[in-house]
């Protein structure tokens, strides 16, 4: 799927995709959403998680801790769906856009529930002062 790095040219000035993975196999990964612009994480990317984010449009990154390919919003439930990939000009960075993606409306509305509960907490604390 990526072209061998053979010169620096055709790396910064070809239309072949050919990252730049460090010693232990990673490129690095600032990941915005789609719609405010804002960013959402840094991350890394294996050679694997990088062809099964391209192959699923939906965001894999590696776990430093883990040592294992994350699907993003596997458990959560909050998949951050691909819209635009980018690499820098000698292609050892990547940009990812993204929105998420709720799996499941239940875990939404739980979350609801969690910032409903804690600001009306907050307001009862604020009133007995």
């Amino acid at each position: 799927m990526f072209k061998k790095r053979e010169n620096v040219a055709e790396i910064e000035e070809g239309s072949l995709l050919s990252p730049k993975f460090d010693n232990d196999g990673l490129i690095p990964v600032i990941t915005m959403c789609h719609k405010t612009k804002e960013i959402l994480m840094h991350g890394y990317m294996s050679v694997e998680a990088l062809k099964k984010t391209i192959e699923t449009k939906e965001a894999h990154y590696w776990s430093r801790s883990r040592k294992e390919i994350w699907h993003k919003g596997k458990t959560s439930g909050f998949v951050q769906k691909v819209k635009e990939i980018r690499i820098d000009d000698d292609q050892d960075s990547l940009w990812v856009d993204s929105r998420y993606w709720v799996m499941d409306l239940v875990v939404m509305w739980d979350i609801n529930l969690v910032f409903i509960d804690l600001y009306l907490l907050a307001k009862s604390i604020m009133l007995e002062k």
